[in-house]
């Protein structure tokens, strides 16, 4: 290998690094993840399965401050809403499906005497309350009843790494990765820059 070109391991162990955090241009950010308010409708598994697919997972919902924001932005689109809760295993024990936790901060139409399914009714929502004009928590039967759905997914995470080089950079052939050259790198320069970007996220 030539002394001048760059390695691949040269590039992440001495580039500056730049980080950016963002979220899908169709999901809304709030702390360190990113939602995705369907436009959809779908039984309660079948909209497990679409979050799934998009990287993440039915929404959970940890403290009072995410349950507000994800009850205004719910309130907006004047729509029900499906979360990622559920007692269908043990009826009465909530549990967030897809980390198998039990649910700790709960937000039920006290009001309308949620949780009232009982066996019927096994899967959790933000539902319009029969009570008034605002949305509370209510159990609701998981099939064959349809809703909106609200999927959660990790902030992403792009660094950008910046390293000087003198010669042609070369790179091991890496599908993680993807190589974004900014023009001013040929086979006669003297100096110039490449740009590396690649992304993960927040765990």
């Amino acid at each position: 290998m030539d002394s001048n070109e760059i390695t691949f391991d040269d590039v992440i162990n001495n580039c500056r690094r730049d980080i950016i955090t963002s979220c899908p241009k169709d999901s809304v950010r709030y702390g360190n993840s990113c939602y995705y308010f369907s436009t959809n409708t779908a039984t309660w598994y079948d909209a497990e399965r679409a979050c799934f697919i998009r990287g993440g997972h039915l929404a959970i919902v940890e403290s009072k401050q995410e349950d507000l924001f994800l009850i205004n932005e719910v309130t907006k689109k004047k729509t029900n809403f499906w979360l990622d809760g559920t007692d269908e295993k043990v009826e009465g024990r909530w549990i967030w499906s897809s980390i198998q936790q039990g649910v700790s901060y709960t937000n039920w139409d006290k009001l309308d005497g949620e949780p009232d399914g009982k066996t019927g009714q096994n899967c959790l929502g933000i539902y319009k309350s029969s009570k008034g004009n605002y949305y509370k928590w209510y159990d609701l039967k998981c099939s064959p009843r349809k809703m909106n759905f609200i999927c959660e997914s990790k902030l992403q995470l792009h660094i950008y790494c910046f390293i000087q080089c003198e010669k042609v950079v070369t790179l091991h052939q890496n599908s993680m990765f993807s190589t974004h050259n900014n023009g001013l790198c040929g086979c006669d320069c003297i100096m110039c820059s490449m740009q590396f970007g690649f992304l993960t996220t927040l765990f």
